[in-house]
């Protein structure tokens, strides 16, 4: 897929759900293993709030910020999106 995309676009569940395959699926035909996005976790506490323990995302939070190691966030809100 790589020599044939520049992007992938994914949308609907997409999460932390038991069964949700969708981003594993994309780290599968990239070649990219799954790892924690630092940058989306920062983004995520910013906007939906730290409900872990000690200020952390929670688990679910934790598992819809693990993406392909080789991804790039991209913010389509504008540079205030998180205030």
């Amino acid at each position: 897929m790589q020599k044939e995309v520049d992007v992938i676009i994914t949308s609907g569940g997409v999460g932390a759900t038991h069964d949700d395959v969708t981003i594993r699926c994309v780290g599968t035909a990239l070649s990219s293993p799954l790892v924690y996005h630092e940058e989306l976790g920062e983004f995520m506490k910013k906007k939906m709030g730290a409900q872990g323990e000690n200020g952390g995302l929670s688990q679910a939070q934790i598992k819809m910020a693990t993406l392909p190691r080789n991804s790039k966030l991209r913010y389509l809100g504008g540079e205030n999106e998180c205030e």
